[in-house]
């Protein structure tokens, strides 16, 4: 029989298990909310859908609200006018940024590799393709080239490969902006565009059934001195450091939550679980999911690299990107949040 003093010592452990419960809960009583800027159905966005999906935000008392932009400008265009609080940006355009005086700072990483690849359609012809790049580069002279935005970071790129190849990026091709995964792919597919400055998971979604054929792929270490120069820390989640300061403690959280998605993703117990939101989120099939993710997965990483940040300032002066003295510092410490800095 359950005794009536083992009932009594039964409900003082609930009472204690239930004061439990509301302390750890009451850390967190008052959500607080972010607005975030994401590129709907690109894999760079993936670990904000990843967060929301598994609780992660939630579990840090946070509502975040994920609004599209269309590329890199318009994500800081977002953080200037207040619409957004951290935008999803390229380093490059972060530095060019700071150059020009905007105060924004990294507050968790994403993306530790550059995430571009240039595709063309497999309908056209390559005749440079096996000498490889930059003489490839050639090819692409009267074609249209597709970019998410005008001055955009993969426009920029693009730029840089195609001077380098002695052609001339003004007259010798047209850029031609196409938005993100739902409507780039779109223009690809109705030859609308020739080339993509393609990313993932255009690039695993298009080469896999054969649509396009990369002829520069920035994703991997480079053994061209050129292309060594794009080894940077692609994208990151950034903001204005004004407004870090005015919310510090729901950056804070922010930070906290990501360290754990990333974590969570790199973990390679989770593949299925992480490949099931994948199918969910991004709306492809189970085949091109995983083996976006076989090959990207390594690629996410919530801190910064000093050597791979350093780097950018070095690609800007090359390339000739950098046009005039930075109004702000663009070093690894100026730029990078101290709780997101490599050991």
């Amino acid at each position: 029989m359950f005794g009536f003093r083992n009932l009594v010592a039964f409900w003082r452990i609930l009472a204690v298990l239930a004061g439990c419960s509301v302390a750890a809960s009451s850390v967190h009583a008052q959500a607080l909310s972010l607005t975030v800027t994401q590129y709907r159905g690109a894999f760079i966005s993936f670990p904000a859908y990843v967060a929301k999906d598994r609780g992660f935000f939630a579990k840090h008392g946070l509502k975040v609200d994920l609004v599209d932009v269309a590329g890199g400008p318009a994500a800081t265009a977002a953080i200037m006018s207040g619409s957004a609080d951290i935008e999803l940006q390229a380093l490059d355009n972060n530095m060019l940024a700071r150059a020009q005086g905007l105060d924004i700072v990294a507050v968790s990483g994403d993306i530790i590799n550059n995430i571009y690849g240039v595709l063309v359609r497999s309908d056209l012809p390559l005749p440079h393709l096996a000498e490889g790049f930059p003489a490839v580069m050639q090819d692409l002279k009267g074609m249209k080239i597709g970019v998410t935005q005008r001055g955009s970071s993969g426009e920029l790129i693009a730029r840089e490969l195609l001077k380098y190849a002695g052609m001339d990026p003004n007259r010798d091709v047209t850029f031609i902006a196409v938005g993100v995964v739902p409507t780039a792919v779109p223009a690809f597919l109705t030859k609308q565009i020739d080339v993509l400055m393609a990313f993932e998971p255009m690039t695993t979604m298009l080469v896999a059934d054969r649509k396009a054929t990369e002829i520069v792929d920035l994703t991997t270490p480079q053994t061209h001195p050129f292309l060594k120069l794009f080894e940077w820390n692609y994208d990151n989640w950034a903001a204005l450091r004004s407004n870090v300061t005015a919310k510090r403690e729901a950056f804070t959280r922010f930070q906290s939550a990501m360290k754990e998605t990333l974590a969570w993703m790199t973990d390679p117990t989770n593949f299925s679980a992480l490949t099931d939101i994948g199918v969910k989120e991004l709306r492809l099939e189970r085949r091109i999911v995983e083996q976006m993710l076989r090959k990207n997965v390594p690629s996410l990483g919530f801190y910064y690299q000093k050597p791979k940040v350093d780097i950018i300032v070095n690609y800007l002066t090359v390339t000739g990107l950098l046009k005039t003295t930075p109004k702000l510092p663009l070093t690894f410490e100026a730029y990078v949040l101290p709780e997101v800095r490599a050991k």
